[in-house]
């Protein structure tokens, strides 16, 4: 009865991450087959053709030729029986449905998931065979399994080969940014919209750059976080939102009310007046426009991490934004929290290299250890990990005492950069940060 179940069910597959990998391969030949040649096996693959077709490429490399449209389609053109549709039409449909390059080595670990769980199933079909056949061992039957679900384990956790590290004499780098210079270039700097926390920056953030926001809850760190992820996609760079606090609506609510500069109160209860109605209309077309990605269902840094290598939007990736550390989630082996926030810390700031993209995330403060809360924070009150400090290029503390609006922007940590207090104005019904001194877009 049971094997009669294990029969009757569709073994897991996933047919368009199949095809999006295969035409990815067709499309972008050796820079793609690189990334992925060495993690999948024909085997891997659920259909019979695309089994195929995957060896074809295999044998393609092998060969030491180039894996293109015109080589695929001349190495099956005599295969249209066994494919059981035309070459030409099928190569042309994988092509439409690739994935892009970046997007690759997520895709092919989809496929080595549903390939381990083929595996799986195949193995305990085996194995009940096995335990019903009285001639065997137990003991033997069961470390027998255990030594081949070892191996489907193993298998499915097969990563891609890591490029060989590299290194490059002083005097290259150094000949590379006098080139920089003497073209009249500097660091592409991602602005913040204050004059008074970009000129702290030196003009703004860098790629690879990793930024703590911290605050008390109530003072607004998430506001001024979306007020910068507005300005950076109105001047031309894309913005992915993060956040394990606030659904996809909250945000856009929010932002919503910074845009028009409407009652957010009023506008999450839907109890906006005529003027306001007016207001948001007309600012809606601009709010569309942001190239502004928003996320929440991302729990930990490898999801963030994985969203970050899919993206590709366009324009190019300014600024990714997470709303906030104590929220994401740590790896399951690490136990103690101070070691949590770490490795959370770490792959922050290694996700900012990696991606050459800087990297703003927000963090509750801990609370005045005397209770009062017109006390400034430093960047001690940074929550549960002194780490923060080190992995940090640069700390941004927000301190405003109770039913005020002037707030204090305390830059606490600039490494390459200058230290000093900013004073922002905060504005409760709109949820918008401004700098009195200066001039600022809406």
């Amino acid at each position: 009865m049971r094997d009669q179940v294990l029969l009757e069910r569709l073994p897991p597959q996933d047919i368009p991450t199949e095809r999006a990998v295969l035409g990815c391969i067709l499309l972008e030949g050796a820079a793609a087959w690189s990334r992925v040649g060495a993690r999948l096996e024909t085997d891997d693959f659920y259909l019979d053709r695309h089994r195929r077709l995957w060896a074809t490429y295999r044998d393609l490399v092998a060969d030491g030729s180039v894996v293109d449209l015109v080589t695929v389609f001349s190495a099956l053109r005599d295969h249209a029986d066994d494919l059981g549709i035309a070459p030409a039409q099928w190569l042309a449909e994988l092509a439409e449905e690739a994935s892009t390059l970046t997007a690759l080595p997520d895709y092919a670990a989809l496929v080595l998931r549903e390939s381990a769980r083929r595996r799986m199933i195949a193995q305990a079909s085996a194995l009940l065979d096995r335990a019903y056949n009285a001639t065997l061992d137990p003991a033997a039957v069961a470390t027998s399994a255990a030594a081949i679900f070892l191996d489907i384990a193993s298998r499915a956790k097969r990563e891609a080969p890591k490029p060989p590290m590299t290194a490059q004499p002083l005097r290259e780098v150094v000949d590379d940014v006098l080139a920089t210079l003497e073209a009249g270039h500097s660091a592409e700097l991602v602005s913040l919209g204050y004059p008074g926390l970009d000129r702290c920056l030196g003009g703004g953030l860098a790629a690879g750059e990793l930024m703590y926001l911290g605050a008390r809850p109530g003072v607004g760190k998430t506001s001024l976080a979306l007020e910068i992820a507005r300005h950076v996609a109105r001047h031309g760079r894309s913005v992915l939102i993060v956040s394990q606090e606030m659904l996809r609506a909250a945000l856009a609510r929010r932002m919503m009310a910074q845009e028009a500069q409407v009652n957010g109160l009023s506008l999450r209860q839907g109890r906006l007046g005529g003027g306001e109605w007016v207001l948001l209309r007309s600012a809606l077309p601009a709010l569309r426009a942001l190239p502004v990605w928003l996320a929440d269902d991302a729990e930990s840094v490898e999801e963030i991490a994985g969203l970050v290598r899919r993206f590709d939007a366009s324009p190019v990736l300014g600024l990714v934004i997470v709303d906030y550390l104590q929220l994401v989630r740590a790896p399951r082996e690490i136990r103690e929290r101070r070691l949590q926030v770490d490795a959370i810390s770490q792959g922050l700031k290694s996700l900012a290299v990696t991606a050459r993209v800087p990297v703003l995330c927000l963090s509750s403060l801990a609370r005045a250890r005397d209770g009062d809360k017109t006390t400034k924070p430093t960047m001690s009150d940074l929550r549960e990990s002194g780490e923060l400090e080190h992995d940090a290029d640069v700390i941004l503390l927000l301190h405003r005492p109770p039913m005020e609006q002037k707030t204090e922007a305390i830059m606490a940590k600039v490494r390459d950069g200058a230290v000093r207090i900013i004073e922002l104005t905060f504005h409760p019904d709109t949820v918008r940060f401004t700098e009195p001194s200066e001039r600022r877009d809406p």
